[in-house]
């Protein structure tokens, strides 16, 4: 009973360590996917490249806010207003238009897109398997 816990927790063990593995390798595939592959020097990337993107969509971003913030609710319903139906342009451009429904939208869009990007990217994260050779 014992043993088989042991197993148990050693299998579990080794495939979260088996997925971190698989995970570290496709963050290094994309985001240098030339550069050092060991765990620390791929997590070092990824964060300087989360902070390239970052700093990217500021920059591209600013003609398109208000140089000043909101200053009373008004204004700040209006800008939320505004980017609601930026979003929903974006996302559902025929549909709902409550705030809500939007929202929604956007998540399960998200989502898409990220399984997008993950099964359009599994055939550059796959390592080559060995083909199976007869003695």
């Amino acid at each position: 009973s014992i043993e088989r816990h042991k197993s148990g927790l050693s299998l579990s063990t080794k495939e979260r360590k088996d997925k971190l593995g698989e995970r570290i390798t496709a963050l290094q595939q994309l985001v240098s996917p030339y550069g050092k592959t060991d765990t620390a020097s791929v997590l070092l990337e990824g964060m300087q490249y989360i902070q390239f993107l970052q700093e990217q969509v500021k920059v591209l971003s600013a003609p398109y806010l208000q140089a000043t913030t909101p200053t009373n609710t008004q204004e700040r319903k209006d800008k939320l207003g505004e980017r609601i139906t930026a979003l929903q342009q974006l996302v559902s451009p025929y549909g709902k238009t409550d705030t809500a429904s939007v929202l929604l939208e956007g998540m399960q869009y998200i989502q898409f897109l990220q399984e997008q990007v993950k099964v359009l990217s599994a055939p550059y994260l796959q390592a080559t398997t060995p083909t199976n050779t007869q003695e």
